[in-house]
């Protein structure tokens, strides 16, 4: 199994974490985005 070798388990976390970093990246602005907007119009 070529993802048991360690260069590949390691090539398959970097590309999860590539990916998990854009999508987690993606979310935070958003939800920065949306919870500045709702705490202007909202304090609470």
């Amino acid at each position: 199994m070529p993802v048991a070798t360690p260069a590949g388990k390691r090539l398959l976390i970097i590309y999860f974490l590539e990916d998990f970093n854009s999508d987690f990246d993606g979310k935070v602005k958003d939800f920065m985005l949306k919870g500045s907007v709702s705490f202007v119009f909202s304090p609470q």
